[in-house]
């Protein structure tokens, strides 16, 4: 059995961390796989040099016509391997997918799913490979060696923008915090990465482990910077605040979303401007960097909202901070709205995941984010 894993996207900064975690468990099972991103694709069909029984393809909302494609291309390669979908587009719109050139779709988180269709058996976590991601057999090279690592599953909120919700089941799983340590430790050691980023949806939803973490990088990785995603309310915890800068957090990645009430409540950001604006406050305090993230254009947003912001903004203490135009994903809220305005699914085969555009047109959504950008705060 020999599995190929394709990132339809071209390669970004970080290796995909998702097709990392799948490429580990099949060859923990015993299973040959490699991997590669959409730009070497057509290379490893034209080199006639490799034959697959499986091919498994992440899709997200924003990149589902280069996942069609990829299909597409898989298919008449290799005629009798079964060609996967998976990732969160896949998860929510299956029929989508097996309207194409999939054969089969993969639901929610698919490691053991993917072992036990290849004949393997799963015994469980192992850290993600990032080997044989080109037909060199070397990695997709990003910064430096900044790698990404994955310490928790979910998001024990239910914003209603974010499609993570609905592919975890609204559940939240962690790694226990020496696990995560051991790995930190391995990856040290061999030398595989000189800095790191947590790409966790929420690094910090857990205060207790999150402290236990930072401990073990103390000891095991001092002075390493490293960065992490998290919720401002979660800053208002001192202890907490003084455990990441200790062990050597350069940034902490923010969702604001928005710092007017109104959007929040809309948003289902269970928090107030307030509250997110104290743990900015306490984060600085401490001289732990933020990056604020904000949602532009969301259901509902109008001149005031956004005027709100950007006030709040020039008076936070973020340290940096960006607005991205609302996407329309599926399971969330602009998705329900746009539907009814109009929206039809088709329109990720032909478009990608498009922004949120059925309130207020792209030149407005694009002088709002430009707002945004602009707000300097101190």
């Amino acid at each position: 059995m020999r599995v190929l894993l394709v990132n339809p996207c071209l390669p970004d900064v970080f290796p995909h961390v998702g097709i990392a975690h799948l490429q580990g468990a099949l060859l923990a099972a015993g299973i040959e796989c490699m991997a590669c991103d959409a730009n070497r694709l057509p290379y490893i069909i034209k080199s006639r040099s490799f034959e697959f029984d499986v091919v498994g393809i992440s899709v997200h909302s924003f990149a589902v016509k280069q996942a069609l494609h990829c299909a597409k291309m898989c298919h008449y390669a290799w005629p009798h391997a079964r060609i996967v979908a998976g990732g969160h587009h896949a998860t929510a719109m299956p029929g989508q997918m097996l309207a194409g050139k999939f054969s089969d779709v993969i639901s929610g988180q698919g490691e053991q799913k993917l072992v036990e269709m290849c004949g393997g058996h799963y015994a469980g976590y192992v850290p993600p490979v990032y080997a044989g991601l080109e037909t060199t057999g070397g990695p997709v090279p990003f910064l430096g060696h900044c790698f990404p690592i994955v310490t928790s599953f979910g998001c024990p909120f239910s914003c209603s923008f974010c499609a993570s919700s609905a592919f975890w089941g609204g559940k939240w799983t962690s790694l226990p915090a020496e696990t995560v340590i051991r790995e930190i430790e391995a990856r040290r050691k061999s030398g595989e990465m000189d800095r790191w980023m947590f790409e966790d949806d929420n690094f910090t939803a857990d205060r207790y482990r999150a402290i236990e973490i930072c401990e073990g990088i103390k000891a095991v990785a001092p002075g390493v910077p490293w960065a992490c995603a998290g919720r401002a309310t979660d800053l208002t915890d001192s202890v907490l605040c003084m455990a990441l800068k200790e062990a050597g957090c350069v940034r902490v990645w923010l969702g604001v979303e928005s710092f007017s009430d109104r959007m929040l409540g809309l948003m289902h950001k269970g928090t107030t401007a307030a509250r997110m604006k104290h743990g900015i406050a306490m984060a600085h305090a401490f001289d732990l960097p933020t990056f604020g993230q904000f949602i532009v254009g969301f259901p509902g947003e109008n001149e005031e909202s956004i005027a709100e912001t950007v006030a709040g903004i020039r008076l936070s203490a973020l340290t940096n901070h960006g607005g991205n135009i609302c996407w329309v994903l599926p399971g969330t809220k602009p998705h329900i709205e746009a539907t009814a305005r109009g929206f039809k699914d088709r329109d990720y085969v032909t478009d990608g995941a498009p922004f949120y555009t059925f309130e207020h047109p792209i030149e407005k959504l694009t002088e709002w984010s430009k707002l945004i950008d602009g707000a300097h705060n101190g």
